[in-house]
């Protein structure tokens, strides 16, 4: 990773002479805490002028020697897909997907694996007590049959947008493979513009549910399923 500190573009471009090392120590901890080597590098600025920095970086580093390389603490993990991402995504899509969940998790300081397409098996998936689906819509139906025994068996899933609407060849289902577990059917999504998801935050709400996000994004429309212990869904 770089080690370095640009200036604000408003005030001037390029590197600074010196950096503060504090933000790379982190990203370095957190590479190591996911089981990651941390390697930096400089650019553009005579290195000299980093040497306190850079010595400060290692100073942290050095003591945790003997867990570089290690096993990461198995609890969630996200699914990146290169099928979705060969059929359903643009190729950069993918990418700030992953980057907003892992994202969220690094500021909370979660720790949050990173899994694929060939992870999403029975023994892949029981590693973890939440996994996130976020947009992986090409499942193919045994993927979709692992998920259903992951969950059988005590596993918590997290799944937006078009999750399973499409095969692992992108060919689009009438109805999301996993509708039964979601409770919800497809109805659309908005491919042009974005849906805005506007959420009250009056007193009792946030009693009830504690703080909101408001966001505006694409959306996918559905439809909640009532189902009866027979199995039968009501007509109305």
């Amino acid at each position: 990773m770089w080690a370095n500190d640009a200036h604000v573009k408003e005030i001037a471009w390029g590197l600074l002479p010196n950096f503060d090392p504090d933000k790379h120590i982190a990203r370095g901890l957190r590479a190591l805490a996911h089981g990651i080597v941390p390697s930096y590098g400089g650019k553009h600025v005579d290195i000299h002028l980093w040497k306190d920095s850079f010595k400060k970086i290692f100073d942290q580093l050095k003591p945790r020697r003997d867990y570089f390389q290690g096993e990461t603490v198995k609890y969630a993990a996200m699914v990146v897909s290169q099928q979705t991402r060969d059929f359903r995504q643009e190729n950069d899509t993918i990418w700030h997907v992953a980057e907003g969940v892992n994202g969220i998790h690094s500021v909370s300081h979660l720790l949050l694996d990173v899994i694929f397409d060939d992870s999403l098996n029975v023994e892949g998936l029981s590693q973890y007590k939440v996994v996130i689906f976020d947009n992986v819509a090409c499942l193919s139906e045994s993927q979709c049959d692992a998920i259903r025994r992951y969950v059988e068996n005590g596993g918590t899933i997290i799944a937006m947008m078009e999750t399973s609407l499409y095969d692992e060849w992108g060919d689009k289902r009438e109805n999301f493979e996993l509708a039964d577990l979601f409770g919800v059917d497809y109805k659309s999504t908005e491919e042009s513009g974005v849906t805005r998801v506007l959420v009250p935050h009056d007193d009792e709400l946030k009693q009830q549910f504690g703080h909101f996000i408001t966001f505006i994004a694409r959306g996918t429309r559905v439809a909640r399923v009532w189902r009866c212990v027979t199995g039968r869904t009501p007509s109305s």
